[in-house]
């Protein structure tokens, strides 16, 4: 059973209890303050990368798209990609302090985000404070991947280039030697029947027919590969990672989650009821007066008598506690306040009084 005394401390300090209930949650709602974000999104159809899944590990669950995914992720995990994107956006400049550049960087970390859509199709996603700002992330983002992506085609073909040219260029020194070699047994034996049966000879000719062919095999897989080093760097680009969707300028702000935009409403009002509720409880605690009998128990006094409950005619049921006091004039002198507030007595002890 809750104590007389406490309720009536409950409505009689209750302004004072109302006021971090109704000051913690509108003091929150001035510190907290939740900044509109803008958000711009890209989308490109994407082909697996090259070297991405070793050969006869294919996996099923592993798309193009995841791949790309995961090849962007380790570019944005670099400082030197970022900081590309942030000079690329107008975030900062490429001459401008190390500490700019790396809070500029941190800051793109921060605002972009690359999404799967589909098995084939990839979202770079910008958020930013401004519309304009986040479709300059974006497109950023875009022209910077593909430029690495052509970067690193480039260089793929042009190492194909080397290689083919180094393989052709060893393939025709040996077939110089093994030609040199014919000559010289030619030379060395003037009379030697060319349709014959002379081992060596024969021996050498089939190493120098063998050579040749492989000059050629050579010589037209790197016409090949300069080929398609010089006109193939952007088509194998366009082929992986093709943009479907240029960033736009958003028309609207992101919209705030519920979560943050009551969360910390609904903290501050919690907090302030405990607070009332602390303060209620001390106050109720130090309250030492003695309204009623019931105050009395335990302490072995006697009661010599009970002052009756002398109820104003126009008093309701909470007109006697505060703040309901202060609506209109229901207590007349303190005195009658505080016996109104006494506990009733049996009807025949208020006679008897």
């Amino acid at each position: 059973m809750i104590p007389r005394k406490l309720v009536e401390t409950a409505f009689r300090r209750l302004w004072v209890a109302l006021l971090p209930v109704l000051a913690v949650p509108a003091l929150v709602l001035l510190l907290v303050h939740h900044t509109s974000l803008y958000e711009s999104t890209g989308t490109a159809w994407v082909s697996r990368p090259p070297n991405t899944t070793p050969a006869g590990s294919l996996d099923p669950a592993n798309t193009p798209a995841k791949a790309q995914v995961q090849v962007i992720a380790d570019l944005l995990a670099t400082g030197s990609f970022r900081e590309s994107v942030a000079i690329e956006a107008g975030l900062t400049g490429g001459d401008a302090p190390r500490g700019e550049l790396d809070a500029a960087a941190d800051a793109v970390a921060k605002a972009v985000a690359v999404v799967v859509v589909g098995p084939n199709l990839v979202a770079i996603k910008a958020s930013a404070a401004t519309g304009e700002q986040a479709q300059k992330l974006a497109a950023a983002m875009l022209a910077r991947y593909q430029a690495r992506a052509a970067a690193d085609n480039t260089r793929e073909l042009q190492t194909v280039v080397d290689y083919f040219t180094k393989q052709a260029g060893l393939a025709q020194d040996e077939l110089a030697k093994t030609r040199a070699s014919l000559a010289a047994y030619l030379k060395a034996h003037p009379g030697v029947d060319k349709a014959g049966t002379d081992t060596d000879y024969l021996a050498i000719q089939a190493r120098a027919d063998a050579q040749a062919k492989t000059v050629d095999k050579l010589s037209q897989s790197l016409q090949d590969a300069q080929l398609q080093a010089a006109a193939g760097s952007a088509t194998a680009r366009d082929t992986t990672f093709e943009v479907q969707d240029q960033p736009r300028v958003p028309s609207a702000a992101l919209g705030v989650p519920a979560s943050k935009r009551l969360g910390y409403p609904a903290a501050g009002l919690f907090l302030g009821i405990v607070i009332a509720v602390v303060y209620l409880y001390l106050a109720y605690r130090a309250d030492h007066s003695i309204r009623s009998k019931d105050d009395l128990a335990g302490l072995g006094l006697p009661v010599l008598g009970y002052v009756p409950n002398l109820r104003p005619r126009e008093a309701r049921l909470l007109g006697g506690y505060t703040p309901f006091r202060w609506i209109a004039p229901l207590r007349k002198d303190y005195g009658r306040k505080v016996a109104a507030s006494i506990s009733p007595i049996p009807e025949e002890k208020r006679l008897a009084s």
